[in-house]
């Protein structure tokens, strides 16, 4: 794991102080693996227990071990990991503003890759493939990404349930069984209506994943896997644009896995539902 990168895909959602001690850190990373803890906290203005607490978010057991791993990120691929945001400002011209929102997308992107774990992703994918029903969950901003799973899920001939209304999202939460299978998608993790649904579909023993941003969440707390997203959200701090992106990439993978690993079956049903010209009754 990259400390820069898990600092940049946590930022937004830490206190204050973290967020000073991550800024500091993000933009000196070589001085920072030379310093002891008490001097970071001198420079980020912090202490050196809100240091401690930040590095146990990222899963270090503390700054030793963090600046551990940052000195071999730094070793390993120099500086060309750090980057600095890209905000849209009212003076951009239209090229300008096509170059950052492009670039903000690529990183988000290239930051997601490396929080992604091999071993939860084919777990997600073989939880699906048994799964008896698969159920797809979000609100707001997230419903493009449900929509996109959802039709790639009913493309390969599974049983699918997907809507955008939320109290027929709660019916569907009380319908899944132990044999289910369902996805939540939240880049905060903290959408309250959504971890009431989360809760129901645990309290029915439904296998449960969750597509969130990197860090400890109340989604990710609930849910049997976490898939991790990045964002590089400085466009006026929306929150919806390159996390959304990272996270149809993340359903692609997902997707892509499955179609690997049951090649002839989904070969089979992607053939079957595609769609070549409009129905006239025969197929």
């Amino acid at each position: 794991m990259k400390p820069i990168i898990q600092l940049r895909s946590i930022f937004n959602n830490v206190s204050a102080v973290e967020k000073g001690i991550a800024d500091f850190i993000i933009n000196n990373p070589d001085q920072v693996t030379k310093m002891s803890i008490h001097e970071l906290a001198k420079k980020s203005y912090s202490s050196p227990s809100s240091i401690v607490r930040l590095c146990k978010q990222l899963g270090y057991d503390g700054f030793k071990e963090f600046k551990h791993a940052l000195l071999a990120e730094l070793m390993a691929f120099g500086d060309t990991e750090t980057h600095e945001d890209n905000p849209i400002m009212a003076t951009d011209s239209i090229s300008e503003i096509i170059e950052k929102t492009t670039q903000n997308n690529i990183q988000s992107l290239h930051d997601s890759r490396h929080l992604i774990d091999n071993k939860t992703i084919e777990e997600i994918v073989d939880k699906l493939y048994e799964s008896h029903n698969i159920y797809v969950f979000g609100l707001g901003s997230s419903l493009g990404i449900c929509n996109d799973m959802y039709i790639k899920m009913t493309r390969l001939g599974r049983t699918c349930f997907y809507t955008t209304e939320y109290h027929t999202q709660m019916i569907q939460a009380l319908n899944c069984k132990s044999n289910d299978f369902c996805m939540f998608v939240s880049f905060s993790g903290e959408t309250e209506e959504l971890l009431e649904l989360a809760k129901i579909a645990k309290d029915n023993n439904a296998y449960c994943a969750a597509l969130t941003h990197y860090g400890e969440s109340s989604l990710s707390k609930l849910c049997n896997k976490t898939i991790h997203s990045s964002s590089n959200e400085s466009l006026f701090s929306c929150g919806t644009m390159s996390s959304r992106i990272s996270q149809l990439n993340m359903i692609d993978i997902i997707f892509n896995i499955y179609c690997s690993k049951h090649y002839e079956e989904a070969t089979k049903n992607l053939t079957k539902t595609q769609i070549k010209k409009a129905y006239t009754g025969k197929y």
